[in-house]
């Protein structure tokens, strides 16, 4: 999350995750057919938008901002109070 002056504010998840030997499954884009998620035993392209979302690195990232919305937004409000545009 930025602000047009300072820092900004970043949230970082991870999935690991192995190359699938051939690409498998139908949903999702880009890697997802080769990237294989270990614990559920599938492709990210075989997952359910719900449980690519549960286990993806960005489901992770959203669901930490989420934790601190409240924070979040009092950080947004001192910053853009005390900063020009």
């Amino acid at each position: 999350i930025a602000v047009p002056t300072g820092q900004a504010l970043t949230y970082d998840g991870r999935c690991e995750g192995v190359v699938a030997q051939a690409p498998a499954g139908e949903n999702g884009f880009g890697y997802d057919p080769v990237f294989f998620y270990p614990p559920m035993k599938k492709t990210f392209a075989q997952l359910t938008m719900a449980e690519k979302s549960r286990v993806s690195h960005r489901g992770r990232a959203m669901r930490e901002l989420e934790d601190e919305f409240a924070k979040v937004v009092k950080w947004l409000d001192q910053r853009l109070s005390e900063e020009p545009f």
